[in-house]
């Protein structure tokens, strides 16, 4: 990792959608930028190095864009995994999900926008085909 970065973003590439949308907002809110590049750093790490015993045993998910590694907490074993991305003008529709050691998985819907996104009549017609549109994907693969 590049000890000389100055913001979350340069550790960008090694976070999930879920993550970035997060320390977005956050940095919008006037969060302390070496707190939040440390904070970066210690999740990115943590995707890249994840438990990786389960790894080979079970297949992805089909619709699986990118997987991280293995985590295991109070007993579950899952890892994460970013499927589709629509966007809207700035606004951003993640469908991300959660994949389980038994290979069942959990998706659900993140949409990444300020506080003050302002919609015309058709970009809001978009954004909600395109929330349709995701919670369609998400029904058809659960």
């Amino acid at each position: 990792m590049n000890s000389h970065s100055s913001s979350w973003r340069d550790v960008a590439g090694r976070l999930t959608p879920q993550q970035c949308a997060q320390f977005e907002l956050s940095e919008r809110s006037g969060d302390d930028p070496a707190t939040l590049l440390a904070t970066a750093r210690e999740l990115a790490a943590g995707n890249v190095t994840g438990d990786v015993t389960t790894s080979g045993e079970i297949a992805a998910p089909p619709d699986a864009a990118r997987i991280y590694g293995w985590q295991t907490y109070g007993g579950r074993t899952w890892r994460e995994f970013d499927s589709s991305t629509r966007q809207v003008g700035s606004a951003v529709i993640y469908v991300p999900g959660l994949q389980f050691s038994d290979g069942s998985c959990e998706r659900w819907i993140s949409l990444s926008a300020s506080a003050n996104e302002e919609f015309q009549a058709g970009q809001a017609r978009w954004l909600a085909a395109e929330l349709q549109a995701a919670a369609d994907e998400t029904e058809r693969l659960t």
